[in-house]
């Protein structure tokens, strides 16, 4: 392994020298760099540098894939033959945490349910105190009730791990658009892009902002 590091590291020494040569053209650099753009003229030598320029970085970077190919099909035959042997790993956690998650979910429902019970014998309890003059009666079970919440499945250990489950975020349901604050609300990026590609300019409440590309052939 050492003997093949060394090998690639002499590989890399020597592409790099390949690219180097490319992109060592110190006259066009210095043009590029010292072009005081001040009419059509130098506007036009401007996109005769850039071309040249263009023509450098892709040279440089078919002389870096001429190294990095090679490697990253080794890498690609690494990453599938790994994937091969760890993703039915992975498919099995997978789907023992959705049948911990389908457990939770229904112990909750029952738990809830249970609460709920709890509380409407509760609220009974504490109106029928109300009744017979029983203030003290009923105020102890409206406290006992409103302290009924909705909780979690109860934390179960075992000698390595701790399970319990969480209510996470999922995703959303709009009930009422107009009822959203403004700081959720926001505009499709992506379809005033289309609607100005097809030519649209003016869109109410939006101002289109817009710049100039250089296009060289």
């Amino acid at each position: 392994m050492a003997l093949e590091i060394a090998q690639i590291d002499d590989a890399v020494t020597q592409e790099m020298s390949r690219v180097r040569a490319v992109v060592d053209l110190p006259d066009l650099l210095e043009n590029a760099k010292s072009l005081d753009i001040v009419d059509d003229a130098t506007y036009a030598l401007a996109g005769d540098i850039n071309k040249q320029l263009r023509t450098m970085l892709s040279t440089a970077d078919d002389e870096r894939k001429k190294l990095t190919d090679p490697l990253n099909g080794v890498v690609k035959r690494l990453n599938a033959a790994w994937h091969g042997l760890v993703d039915p790993v992975a498919d099995l956690r997978k789907g023992l945490i959705d049948r911990m998650e389908t457990y939770a979910k229904v112990k909750r429902a029952r738990e809830q349910e249970e609460a709920r019970k709890a509380q409407e014998i509760l609220m009974k309890a504490a109106e029928k105190a109300e009744r017979e003059d029983k203030p003290e009666l009923a105020e102890a079970a409206l406290n006992v009730a409103v302290r009924i919440e909705d909780k979690p499945t109860q934390t179960v250990k075992t000698g390595t791990a701790t399970t319990f489950s969480r209510k996470i975020y999922q995703s959303y349901l709009v009930t009422d658009f107009d009822a959203v604050p403004m700081e959720y609300k926001t505009v499709d990026e992506s379809r005033v892009r289309a609607a100005y590609q097809r030519g649209i300019r003016s869109i109410p409440g939006l101002k289109i902002l817009e710049k100039e590309s250089i296009v060289v052939k």
